[in-house]
């Protein structure tokens, strides 16, 4: 049995973690891992941003900013808390946004992650800063291989163009020689409270809570499906390795193993007899895209198995299974912060498991 990493609670109790983006799906999930590992959190988000998450969620935060991270006047709250880890999620997140308003994502994406490495040049108790860019950095060309780190950036829409925009400006950005910058490049995530548009799950209940028809918009388009908690855990993994004086400046890709690089349509099909039977609820393979995107979207994530001990632990069955179960008991009335927490404990009692074994 290969070696599982695992956060480690010695290592994030009372560390200080600012996490940006912290009411967006990723960010929600994010924090309530950080509460339970036993870190000290702020989060700065821009409640003006279209709500991406589902209900109200008790955060237990130190510090909560309510901002936009185009502006720079939040620095000096920043400052103020210390932090000595940076997630920096704020960003706009969406490919067909990017298409619609490429000026709203092109700042938001290169000049909110430029305010954030600078605070790199002007807080002194930062020691790691986790950048979370997107799959869709790659440059498209020829071939169905999987992507590795190595392999040259591109995007041919304003979403993947700003994101690779990012990973560029992060590897020329001036850091302290005690200091550590990292980019994560995870694949498609599902997992329970998403509420962003233009996204499969999200979408899908959307259509089945509401009894109505939907068109995939790219059913034959191949993906790389994980289980939020999985890329999380990657970013808590790569925060703790940041911590080496041996690493300064590095991307690390988060995906599944290749047979979880399914067709959108398999997804598709699994949330459809899986939920309960409505009326109305119908699901057509006509594909309604509105925008160019890749066919075949894969990643090799050799390099964090071999460096962080990162796989999956939850394939995409489960991931999908679990995430509809997380919709189907809050449309059922439960507290989102319970889904949370009930999800989390599940993964890391499984993650456990399967250290053990």
């Amino acid at each position: 049995m290969e070696k599982l990493g695992i956060p480690s609670p010695l290592f994030w109790r009372d560390k200080r973690v600012l996490v940006t983006g912290h009411t967006g799906f990723k960010g929600t999930w994010l924090i309530h891992w950080l509460n339970e590992l036993g870190a000290i959190t702020a989060g700065l988000s821009y409640s003006g941003y279209p709500k991406t998450i589902l209900g109200n969620v008790d955060m237990q935060l130190d510090l909560d900013i309510d901002t936009d991270i185009r502006s720079d006047h939040w620095q000096e709250k920043i400052s103020n808390f210390q932090p000595q880890i940076i997630f920096h999620l704020a960003a706009q997140s969406l490919v067909y946004t990017g298409m619609v308003d490429p000026k709203y994502t092109f700042e938001t994406n290169v000049i909110g992650s430029v305010h954030i490495l600078e605070l790199m040049n002007t807080i002194t108790s930062i020691v790691t800063v986790v950048i979370i860019t997107t799959d869709k950095v790659y440059q498209i060309g020829s071939g169905d291989s999987p992507r590795t780190e190595e392999d040259p950036l591109g995007g041919l829409d304003p979403y993947s163009a700003s994101k690779s925009a990012v990973e560029l400006i992060a590897k020329a950005w001036p850091i302290g020689n005690d200091q550590c910058l990292l980019t994560a490049r995870s694949g498609n995530v599902i997992g329970g409270g998403d509420a962003a548009k233009k996204r499969l799950l999200p979408d899908l209940i959307r259509a089945w809570n509401s009894g109505k028809e939907m068109n995939l918009r790219s059913p034959m388009g191949i993906r790389p499906w994980l289980h939020v908690l999985e890329p999380l855990r990657g970013y808590l993994l790569l925060a703790e390795l940041g911590f080496s004086p041996s690493l300064s400046r590095q991307s690390f890709n988060f995906a599944p193993s290749a047979n979880n690089h399914v067709r959108v349509k398999e997804i598709a099909q699994r949330v459809f007899v899986t939920l309960p039977l409505k009326q109305g609820f119908e699901i057509h393979e006509q594909s309604t895209n509105e925008f160019f995107e890749t066919k075949e979207l894969m990643l090799n994530a050799n390099k964090a198995k071999t460096q962080l001990y990162w796989s999956p632990v939850w394939g995409w069955e489960k991931a999908v299974d679990i995430t509809i179960n997380w919709y189907q008991k809050f449309y059922q009335g439960v507290d989102p912060t319970t889904l949370y927490k009930a999800d989390l404990d599940l993964y890391i009692n499984d993650l456990e498991s399967n250290r053990r074994v």
